[in-house]
């Protein structure tokens, strides 16, 4: 039962991280700037979040992108250390 147990653990800790990972290699694919200002790239997305673990904002623990459909995605942790950036939206991608 133990063995069950800590398999079932190491299985939902494995699944957590690849969307973790996942979630960051799309937030960063869709990504057509630099985040310090907007320029002529579209995006599928409009505002991107990366949350930071302190001040020096050299660690990420998280990301939340809103997305031009209207949909949000999220991963990892919030903190009130974060950097926004900003995109214009696809206009032959559907977005508004």
């Amino acid at each position: 039962m133990k063995k069950a147990l800590l398999k079932n653990r190491m299985i939902t800790a494995l699944v957590a991280i690849l969307m973790l990972l996942s979630l960051s290699y799309a937030s960063i694919s869709f990504a057509g700037n630099n985040g310090s200002e907007k320029n002529s790239t579209y995006c599928f997305w409009y505002q991107r979040r990366v949350y930071y673990s302190d001040a020096t904002y050299t660690t990420s623990t998280g990301t939340r992108v809103w997305f031009c459909d209207g949909l949000v995605g999220q991963g990892g942790a919030a903190t009130p250390y974060y950097i926004d950036s900003y995109c214009d939206c696809d206009p032959e991608g559907g977005g508004e």
